[in-house]
């Protein structure tokens, strides 16, 4: 059956039984849901690199005094529209409640994906963002970023339902980027421009089905980004900034996801220096897809 009319027949069936379909089709002899050896190591993996991004957060660093804390929201429309294509809005409000100076933001980031293979991703986004920093100062901030995605599974993974999800209970993929940010303000402060480079390690696992595509799907969430600064305008050259979200995930249905998460950025100024752990957050995200 072509992979195109596959595709159709299972977006007519239930989340559930099409991943059941789509697995066997795929691998010829169906979908074991445990007992294998493959299923304990992919509980390893899962364990393991839980604990290396748990170590990654936790370090050996001392929180100062001055670090901030923040909340944040994100509202995320998506529409997927081919198997090649897709499209994301990300609206996120943010807001400093302690630790300083008090401000208040909200960035708009549109998105393209555009996947070249089942392994490879290619992005490209534009955060706009406003800033109130204080009562006589604002900002604009426009940002382009440009990235790739690899992802470390490869015969899971396939279209499904109008999505690009795993058809397992693991992701895990790297996410590298660079980006222009070019900050305006309305007070005396010089315009302010950075080419940076992020990279993104990035970590899904299913707690109640075995895969994450399946409806009513609790999943643990985390990743381990770092940010490094590019270019001889960088006051402190080897200034570097590291990131580590996670929380707890759920899928109610093709169309709803909501997410909880915990954030924490470290930065230091020189690669001789411990790092500091500049902020802590909590973040709510909701994903709909159109």
């Amino acid at each position: 059956m072509p992979q195109f009319d596959i595709l159709l027949f299972y977006e007519m069936r239930s989340s559930d039984a099409a991943v059941e379909a789509l697995l066997t089709d795929m691998n010829g002899h169906g979908y074991r849901r445990g007992g294998s050896w493959r299923g304990w190591f992919r509980r390893a993996t899962a364990l393991t690199l839980l604990a290396l991004f748990a170590a990654a957060a936790s370090g050996q660093d001392e929180e100062p005094a001055e670090a901030s804390f923040q909340l944040w929201a994100n509202i995320i429309l998506a529409k997927p529209k081919s198997p090649r294509l897709y499209f994301e809005l990300d609206i996120e409000p943010k807001s400093q409640i302690s630790g300083g100076e008090t401000w208040r933001n909200v960035d708009a980031t549109p998105l393209v994906e555009f996947y070249v293979h089942k392994l490879v991703d290619l992005t490209g986004e534009v955060t706009v963002g406003y800033t109130r920093q204080n009562e006589s100062e604002d900002s604009l901030e426009v940002t382009p970023r440009f990235g790739v995605r690899l992802h470390f599974v490869d015969h899971l993974w396939d279209q499904f339902a109008s999505e690009r999800l795993p058809l397992s209970r693991l992701y895990f993929a790297n996410l590298a980027r660079i980006e222009f940010r070019n900050l305006r303000y309305t007070g005396d402060r010089p315009s302010s421009h950075e080419a940076r480079l992020r990279n993104r390690l990035e970590f899904r696992l299913a707690l109640n089905h075995p895969s994450l595509s399946v409806d009513r799907t609790w999943y643990l969430f985390s990743d381990l980004e770092f940010f490094v600064p590019l270019g001889e305008e960088v006051p402190e050259r080897f200034a570097t900034k590291s990131r580590f979200r996670g929380g707890l995930g759920y899928r109610l249905s093709r169309r709803r996801r909501f997410e909880l998460l915990y954030i924490r950025d470290f930065a230091r100024e020189t690669l001789e220096e411990p790092r500091d752990i500049d902020m802590n957050a909590i973040d709510f995200r909701l994903k709909i897809l159109l």
